[in-house]
């Protein structure tokens, strides 16, 4: 009986044709071989007994010497398993899942038992179904990045680039809150300009973050590179700086990625997370797809936006500059228009001979009053010219402010003696008060604010000038209650042919140069100059603030 199983055991591992089963020694040479083994490694019975199993394996296998190494670990362990390239009698190459077995009789190693079964098709069938998981992935993938591309090319302006971002940004990566925060000019500083899905108070107390400060964006933005934090528990580990975050945060993954132009931050995103996130290649190169296109859309709206701005600013000099001409050939031919309707007056009276003393005097007032003008004018398109081309030098010396002060507003005093519709005030502390200046410039804008506060109040009224030290300086305003500013002029009227609204519409004649030359003189000084209103009709007042001079190794000022 026991023959009879043995019999029919050989005869059904003979017959078996999907596996081929086969007995090696103890060296690894084939003894036995079935019709399985011939229909898979192609070789006949006659063909292969006697030869090495080696025969089954790539060139590059054998070199490895990893037939040896499968025999081996199944003598040890008693059974190995193992799948890879074998090759058949053809030489054509099939993936085979192997198991060895190792065969002992009496304690003593007797050969190995060896299955090997043909998995080519279903690897393929595998790999089929990776790549067209894949492609499915790709797809899914472009498709979002379409999305967000198609959304940003709509947006012209950089906050409106960050903010579509962060919205449509956010529902592409499948995050729970988004922020986009752009560098500031000065001071190492990111601004929060958009953010979607984080409460309101976080945000507004994050709205700046420094570059060295224990933040997501900044963490980002100092190294340069994308931040990826798939879980809590991990933080602390890959990002020591950020563990605070752990505690203070309610999300469980974060991912913050700077998005650069030819090595310039333009902005960083940041991403948080309800779960743990995997973060593989394929949602890393989504992300980092997603903030090239993004980088190149803000660019884009800063460059839309500074040209907008340029072409702004060119308008608005050209329609100045088409102002100016008009004031000025105005403003110019008055006193010119004076000078030769005098001339030909007087030169009339000569004719007739009716020319007294006291009308040539008057005439002679006259032309010297236009003359005066005419003077006044051109020094001013001088100043700008000479401010422009920085050929404008300044003639420092020690100027006690006050004393300055006191004569011009003494000279004014005398002008308005026959308009009694003004009444000038001067307001100064009783000490001096120095200044390192060119006295000539610092009488030139002195002269003009007070001339502004006369023309600008037709009506007449308080101008009070007020003087003292401020802030390591010294201060000088002049208050008038003319026709005041229109809300929002405060800054124009010291642009180059900047005038108030109001002052074409009531007729007030001027170039509009008087306060631009001043600003860049007090600048040029190291000072600031500002005006105020409260409206039109509520006066304005003009100030301007010089710093004092540094005082001398032996603690008093120069000169003093």
């Amino acid at each position: 009986m026991p023959d009879d199983d043995s019999r029919l055991f050989r005869l059904l591992v003979q017959s078996v044709q999907d596996y081929a089963i086969f007995r090696l020694s103890p060296e690894g040479i084939v003894q036995t071989w079935n019709a399985g083994a011939e229909k898979v490694k192609g070789y006949s019975a006659s063909e292969i007994v006697g030869r090495s199993f080696e025969t089954f394996y790539t060139e590059s296998d054998r070199a490895a010497g990893r037939p040896k190494v499968l025999l081996e670990s199944a003598r040890v362990h008693g059974r190995v398993e193992d799948e890879g390239w074998r090759v058949r009698k053809d030489g054509s190459l099939f993936w085979a899942d192997v198991v060895i077995t190792a065969l002992f009789e009496a304690g003593e190693l007797v050969g190995y038992a060896k299955v090997t079964r043909d998995l080519t098709e279903r690897r393929r069938m595998e790999e089929q179904r990776s790549l067209r998981l894949a492609a499915e992935r790709v797809a899914e993938r472009l498709g979002r990045l379409q999305t967000v591309t198609a959304a940003l090319a709509a947006a012209s302006r950089p906050e409106e680039v960050a903010e579509m971002l962060a919205n449509v940004g956010l529902a592409a990566l499948g995050g729970a809150a988004a922020a986009i925060a752009v560098p500031m000019a000065e001071h190492d500083i990111l601004q929060v300009v958009s953010a979607t899905g984080y409460d309101p108070a976080t945000v507004d107390l994050n709205r700046r973050v420094r570059r060295n400060q224990p933040n997501l964006l900044s963490e980002a933005w100092r190294r340069g590179e994308p931040v990826f934090v798939p879980s809590r528990e991990r933080l602390a580990s890959i990002y020591p700086r950020l563990a605070r975050m752990a505690d203070q945060s309610v999300y469980e993954a974060w991912a913050a990625i700077p998005l650069t132009i030819e090595r310039r931050v333009v902005a960083v995103m940041a991403i948080s997370y309800a779960e743990p996130h995997a973060f593989d290649d394929d949602e890393r190169n989504l992300m980092l797809a997603l903030a090239d296109v993004a980088a190149q859309a803000i660019d884009r709206a800063e460059l839309f936006d500074a040209e907008t701005r340029n072409r702004a600013q060119a308008e608005a000099f050209v329609a100045a500059q088409d102002e100016f001409l008009s004031i000025a050939s105005h403003e110019l031919r008055t006193p010119v228009a004076a000078v030769k309707a005098t001339a030909q007056l007087t030169q009339r009276s000569i004719q007739k001979g009716t020319l007294d003393m006291a009308r040539l005097d008057r005439h002679l007032e006259t032309i010297s009053r236009a003359a005066d003008r005419l003077g006044a004018l051109v020094e001013d398109l001088l100043d700008v010219s000479r401010l422009r081309t920085g050929r404008l030098e300044l003639r420092r010396q020690h100027v006690d402010c006050g004393l300055l002060v006191e004569e011009v507003v003494e000279r004014y005093r005398v002008q308005l003696d026959d308009r009694p519709e003004y009444t000038l005030l001067l307001t100064a502390p009783d000490r001096p008060l120095y200044v390192e200046a060119d006295p000539s410039r610092l009488e030139q804008v002195l002269d003009n604010l007070l001339s502004n506060a006369v023309k600008y109040s037709p009506a007449g009224g308080e101008i009070a000038v007020v003087l003292d030290s401020e802030r390591n300086g010294v201060r000088v305003s002049v208050t008038d209650e003319g026709i005041g500013l229109p809300t929002g002029q405060s800054e124009a009227i010291f642009e180059p042919f900047g005038r108030a609204s109001n002052a074409a519409t009531q007729q007030i004649p001027g170039l509009g140069l008087g306060l631009s030359i001043c600003k860049q003189l007090i600048e040029a000084h190291g000072g600031l100059i500002w005006a105020a209103s409260a409206g039109e009709r509520r006066g304005t007042t003009v100030g301007f603030w010089l710093p004092s001079p540094r005082p001398s190794a032996t603690g008093s000022l120069p000169d003093q």
